[in-house]
């Protein structure tokens, strides 16, 4: 099938697939499809955040979340994939704050209940921390000799602890780890701690001028655990 209105809403830190392929997991919204997860991607590919793409899919035998799918040859033509894949447009500013005031009408629970694993929420920010994850840094090695770190090999992990609006029927904030690519972009290249920390300060999480929606998505192998795919915002 052709998906060709999907506006793309985020997408993760890389993680190295066992057969040496280094993937990304890419969300978006399409009017006539509604939510949509692709993976995988390769990590060079043009699914950017607020792109418009056309890109023909199928369904994800190995991920029966009815959001999933992947690009048509993902496998056997992963060398050319992106070629599959075609930028129509790109949202603006005005666009961009329409969609998310529209779309973030679900929660956490709503999500849940609804068996849904894809979804956009107002949040209620209240606090968040780089956690130790404990492990020494590592980086692993790709089959076409991409040196690069996957999640698991960082020292810390973003959370965020929130409540989403306008009413959150959980008993307790939602403290989930967020996964979007920039953040582990910044974390990556700074050495310092406290220099780490200010990624959350580029996400706008304490400026009460700037607009802030959670992309968040379930695991495929933990469909209760849900995580923040990428902090979308806009300066009110």
């Amino acid at each position: 099938m052709k998906i060709d209105d999907l506006i793309i809403l985020g997408r993760s830190w890389p993680e190295l697939l066992r057969d040496g392929r280094y993937s990304v997991c890419v969300a978006g919204y399409s009017e006539k499809l509604g939510f949509i997860r692709i993976y995988p991607t390769s990590i060079f590919s043009p699914l950017k955040t607020w792109n418009i793409v056309s890109v023909e899919v199928e369904k994800n035998k190995s991920d029966m979340r009815k959001e999933s799918w992947k690009i048509v040859g993902s496998k056997n033509e992963w060398t050319t994939l992106d070629k599959k894949i075609k930028v129509v447009g790109n949202l603006g500013r005005k666009e961009r704050i329409e969609l998310l005031k529209r779309l973030a009408a679900d929660s956490t629970e709503s999500l849940r209940s609804k068996g849904r694993t894809l979804g956009l929420v107002k949040p209620d920010i209240i606090s968040w921390e780089l956690k130790d994850s404990g492990l020494e840094p590592a980086i692993q090695t790709t089959l076409t000799g991409l040196k690069l770190k996957t999640k698991k090999d960082f020292k810390v992990k973003p959370y965020i602890k929130y409540r989403c609006l306008p009413s959150c029927s959980a008993k307790s904030p939602h403290q989930q780890q967020l996964i979007e690519w920039g953040a582990y972009m910044w974390i990556n290249k700074q050495k310092d701690r406290k220099y780490q920390e200010k990624v959350f300060d580029n996400l706008r999480l304490a400026d009460s001028e700037w607009e802030k929606y959670f992309l968040v998505g379930n695991l495929a192998h933990k469909r209760k655990t849900f995580m923040i795919i990428s902090v979308l915002r806009f300066k009110k």
